[in-house]
């Protein structure tokens, strides 16, 4: 799960502001995706309605200096180089585009297949 969510404008400043402005608590708010070139966005609400994902509507990741991104009692090593970032979680490794960050404002990509993604986080 760690991965999946942690799977527009580019960010264009270098990693280290990148590595400093991710740190802190995340709460997911949308999520956009592109199937065959056609976007379609739902909210959270409209996700777990067509997911059937329980609990998702408080869904929140932290990122610590500690090199981990947590998912309540769950957590997963990351980098960040450029605007990429990497997850880590057993041997699975998933890299998504850091699309937007802000002080406020998180967009991650992440292509799975024909899909892409974009995952919006606002800073709690």
């Amino acid at each position: 799960m760690v991965l999946f969510v942690v799977s527009m404008t580019a960010v264009t400043s270098c990693s280290k502001d990148n590595a400093n402005l991710i740190l802190g608590k995340w709460k997911m708010t949308k999520i956009t995706a592109y199937a065959e070139g056609v976007p379609y966005s739902m909210s959270i609400h409209e996700f777990m309605e067509a997911y059937g994902e329980s609990g998702m509507e408080d869904f929140v990741i932290e990122f610590k200096n500690d090199g981990k991104v947590y998912v309540g009692d769950v957590a997963a090593p990351y980098s960040i180089s450029r605007n990429t970032l990497t997850v880590v979680e057993g041997e699975d490794t998933v890299e998504m585009t850091i699309k937007k960050l802000t002080n406020s404002k998180l967009v991650l990509g992440h292509k799975e297949d024909d899909v892409e993604m974009a995952i919006t986080f606002e800073k709690r």
